[in-house]
C-alpha cells in the first residue's frame, strides 16, 4: 500500500528555530564559522534581538571584529529605549560589547582627491563597489587582505 502525504512548507520562524539551535551547537562544539553562517540564515528568516546577538557573538569569535561591532550596534539602535527590563538587558550586553571592541576595530581610508573624482569613477573592495559617501572616510573592516581597485569606463 502507498501513503501520500502532501508536504507543507514550515514556516519561516520554524525553520529559523532550526538553523539556530544546530548553529549553537556548532558554536559550542568550536566550529565557530559554520556557526556564523547558520546564525545568518537563521536571522534572515526570521530577524530577531536574539538571533542578531548570537550573530554578534559568533563574528566576534570568529576574529571579524568589524562584522561583530556593527551587528551589537544593530542590537542597541533596535533596543533603545525599551522598558522591558529583557530587551533593557539585551541593550545593555550588546552596549558593553560595542564598548569593548570599539578600540580593536581595524580601519580602510580609501583617499580620493578631487581632482581624481571623474564622471564614472567607481572603487572597489574586492567586488564590492564603495559608495562615494564613504570615500575619504575611516572605515571598520574586518581584518585581513583586500584588493581595491578603481575603474572608471569611458575614460582613458
Amino acid at each position: 500500500m502507498l501513503l501520500i502525504h502532501e508536504a507543507h512548507a514550515q514556516p519561516a520562524g520554524a525553520q529559523a528555530q532550526i538553523l539556530f539551535e544546530e548553529a549553537k551547537q556548532l558554536r559550542n562544539g568550536g566550529k565557530i564559522a559554520e556557526a556564523c553562517e547558520l546564525f545568518d540564515a537563521s536571522g534572515k528568516l526570521d530577524p530577531t534581538i536574539v538571533t542578531t546577538l548570537n550573530r554578534a557573538d559568533c563574528r566576534e569569535r570568529n576574529h571579524q571584529i568589524a562584522s561583530a561591532y556593527g551587528l551589537f550596534l544593530e542590537v542597541v539602535r533596535n533596543t533603545r529605549g525599551s522598558i522591558d527590563p529583557r530587551i533593557q538587558e539585551f541593550f545593555r550586553i550588546a552596549e558593553e560589547h560595542a564598548a569593548a571592541l570599539a578600540p580593536r576595530l581595524s580601519t580602510l581610508l580609501l583617499t580620493v582627491s578631487q581632482e581624481a573624482q571623474m564622471n564614472g569613477l567607481e572603487i572597489l573592495r574586492g567586488e564590492d563597489v564603495i559608495d562615494r559617501a564613504l570615500w575619504n572616510k575611516t572605515l571598520p573592516v574586518d581584518g585581513g587582505v583586500y584588493v581595491i581597485r578603481a575603474r572608471a569606463p569611458g575614460n582613458t
